[in-house]
């Protein structure tokens, strides 16, 4: 998420309609211990974006992919203009949408990521 930062702000301010934001998962794999720093750092480049939709990442990462969808969640408890994804247990339970590095998509796994996260913004972001 932090070396994602720059890249995050620069596409805010170009003041999209909405965003989905798909990071966290290579935090979790890589054990980064440091996440919520960056994780408020990409809440607060983002907190006057209309809707922005955040992808949980798989829970079978252990208890730090937990931590972040947990994070993930309450953002988007507290926050009227953030929404969570689960496409973390989703990908989880199929295991042909996902590479065997369980962070990228497969080409299956691409489309169908492409159809919830249109069907999120669709939802969520009128």
């Amino acid at each position: 998420m932090a070396d994602m930062l720059p890249s995050v702000q620069q596409f805010a301010a170009t003041d999209p309609w909405a965003m989905v934001v798909e990071l966290g998962t290579p935090d979790a794999y890589g054990d980064n211990t440091d996440w919520f720093n960056a994780f408020v750092n990409e809440v607060n480049a983002l907190t006057s974006q209309r809707c922005v939709v955040l992808l949980t990442v798989t829970p079978e990462l252990g208890s730090l992919a937990d931590d972040i969808d947990a994070a993930i969640y309450y953002v988007g408890v507290t926050h009227h203009q953030f929404h969570g994804l689960d496409w973390g247990d989703i990908e989880y339970t199929k295991s042909s949408w996902v590479m065997p590095d369980h962070i990228h998509p497969t080409p299956s796994g691409q489309k169908e990521l492409a159809k919830l996260e249109f069907s999120a913004v669709r939802s969520d972001c009128g």
